[in-house]
């Protein structure tokens, strides 16, 4: 019997210099998905914190070359305060980055 805690899913969002990644894991499965984008099939990446009737909501939306839907992964707030710091960086390999706070 797998106890239900052992389900939880963590999406991970991680920026180098060539690529952009986004992986999800379980504690019981480990990384069992990951894609990888090259930074000329990002049209746009968006964080976007809104407002949420309790507490906020912290997204980051990508938009991919040639698809019409955006790719929609939530973060917390460290998580989307730690990009924002570091805006500088993400917008020299992907210069259409845009952070929007409401």
């Amino acid at each position: 019997m797998i106890p239900l805690w052992f389900n939880v899913t963590w999406t991970y969002l991680i920026i180098s210099d060539r690529s952009l990644a986004i992986c999800n894991r379980t504690l019981w499965r480990g990384c069992y998905e990951a894609h990888c984008f090259e930074p000329p099939m990002i049209e746009q990446i968006v964080f976007h914190q809104s407002k949420k009737t309790f507490g906020k909501r912290f997204v980051v939306s990508l938009q991919i070359v040639g698809s019409s839907d955006t790719e929609d992964i939530e973060m917390d707030a460290a998580t989307f305060d730690m990009f924002e710091s570091q805006a500088t960086q993400i917008k020299h390999v992907f210069p259409n980055t845009h952070f929007i706070r409401e």
